[in-house]
């Protein structure tokens, strides 16, 4: 388990050996951490009469820290082995990223200084602290733990306790908001922290012009374009006595087009054959979770999920989807074929028994169903696909309920990517949160390459073309 300590933590609470970590954690292996903060705040104490000692035993321990390559081991009653390390500083800069914090404050640096090392080593480190003030503030953050009253260094009298109190309770009354957790899944990847990811694919190379043009050859030459419809002497003589009528010029006509338009189809399908069955490939299930764990409901809530990589979609069969989304060769046209008559016949019109013409079929619905207006309840989660976004809509949002989970699809178009990367973000916003909240996150893209070839011409041969 990894801890920050806060200020108070050093200058509060009872020597190390004293203090029973199995209040707050199972973990045997602890780590502690002291962040640049934190030192500079101790500092502060040391001219401070009452905090004097205390200042001067912990100056000595982070001259100790600095001479051990900033680690000490400790090892505490129950088996606890602790570490404590001093952690890196970060620049100024790196800090001011994380939105909603005034690092004027110092309360506010540790905040922002806990964020990113849990950002950038992917961790969940969390902070120790003894303040009601800091506690709530970091809460939106990180997570937090609250010191217990025994761990402190002297016990506070009832009146002491009996303001602290008030206190916590006039600050939780002051920051009534809903706290939105938001997770993310693409694939099986947890999008959290703005950690990266890696996602593997296996794709169709693309086919060059030359192939192309090989595949309409072969086509062309193995289902060539009829152009004689006469019948050879030898059919002549098989049904002889019999006219032989060819297929009339309008048939032959169609049949052209026919054949034209096939050629074209093929041609087009070869062409995107790969897109098309890469883009069947690229796509992610998506599922999201929210909750609000905040003290009040989220008015007028909506997350808004999106990528400038892609778009998102939804199907109830991916499957029949990703079929429908593909383009398929067909089979070649059949040519018209003439009859053998013995004789001219008359065409009749279609009559019915009164030598009218048949009525059309009636519309039966004459009387179409009365729509309703959609009515729609206010705690319900309506999702909306725009523009390639995802929406999630909900009139009032409730606090310390169930997880809403949705699921959804993500089509990733290939043409865009760029380095084999891929972002997605989110955008959070209430009309009683404070700052909207927008969170982006970066995947790698592990792709495979590999041959069509064999593919395309399993289907030509299916379809008899080649």
């Amino acid at each position: 388990m990894i801890y920050f300590a806060d200020t108070n933590f050093f200058l509060e609470c009872r020597s190390l050996h004293c203090l029973d970590w199995k209040q707050i954690t199972n973990d045997k292996m602890i780590e502690l951490y002291i962040c640049f903060p934190v030192i500079q705040e101790i500092d502060k104490h040391k001219n401070n009469p009452q905090k004097k000692r205390k200042t001067k035993k912990i100056q000595t321990l982070l001259m100790d820290l600095i001479q051990n390559n900033k680690q000490k081991e400790f090892e505490l009653p129950n088996d606890i082995h602790l570490i404590i390390k001093i952690a890196d500083k970060y620049k100024l800069s790196d800090l001011k990223t994380v939105e909603g914090l005034d690092l004027e404050l110092k309360d506010d640096e540790i905040i922002s200084t806990v964020y990113l090392f849990n950002k950038n080593m992917n961790n969940s480190a969390i902070l120790l602290t003894h303040d009601y003030g800091m506690l709530l503030k970091a809460e939106s953050f990180i997570d937090v733990c609250f010191i217990p009253e025994d761990w402190l260094a002297s016990e506070k009298d009832e009146v002491q306790k009996e303001n602290e109190r008030l206190k916590a309770e006039i600050l939780k009354l002051s920051k009534k908001e809903p706290r939105i957790n938001c997770k993310i899944y693409i694939g099986n990847l947890l999008l959290e922290n703005n950690t990266k990811k890696t996602l593997n694919f296996t794709l169709f190379e693309k086919i060059t012009e030359s192939q192309i043009y090989y595949y309409e050859f072969q086509m062309e030459s193995h289902c060539p374009r009829v152009m004689n419809f006469n019948i050879s002497a030898l059919e002549k003589q098989i049904n002889k006595g019999l006219h032989y009528e060819k297929p009339s010029q309008s048939k032959i006509d169609d049949y052209h087009k026919k054949y034209n338009e096939w050629i074209e189809h093929q041609l087009f399908v070869l062409q995107t054959f790969i897109k098309k069955h890469n883009e069947c490939f690229l796509i992610c299930p998506v599922r999201i979770e929210l909750e609000n764990t905040g003290t009040v409901p989220a008015e007028s809530f909506e997350i808004e999920v999106f990528s400038n990589m892609g778009s998102f979609f939804a199907t109830d069969n991916l499957d029949k989807y990703r079929e429908d989304h593909l383009y398929h060769f067909h089979a070649v046209p059949e040519a018209p074929k003439g009859e053998f008559k013995a004789s001219s016949y008359l065409s009749l019109n279609l009559l019915n028994s009164n030598n009218e013409p048949v009525p059309p079929i009636l519309n039966r619905d004459l009387f179409p169903e009365f729509r309703h207006e959609e009515t729609r309840d206010k705690f319900t989660f309506y999702p909306s696909y725009e523009d390639g976004k995802l929406k999630i809509l909900c009139e009032e949002m409730q606090h310390q309920k169930d997880k809403y989970v949705m699921e959804s699809y993500f089509l990733i178009d290939e043409d865009k990517l760029k380095n084999n990367k891929i972002t997605f973000s989110y955008h959070i916003y209430a009309k009683n949160i404070t700052k909207p909240m927008t969170i982006t996150n970066e995947i790698n893209l592990n792709i495979n390459r590999i041959s069509a070839i064999e593919l395309i011409e399993d289907e030509l041969k299916e379809k008899d073309c080649i």
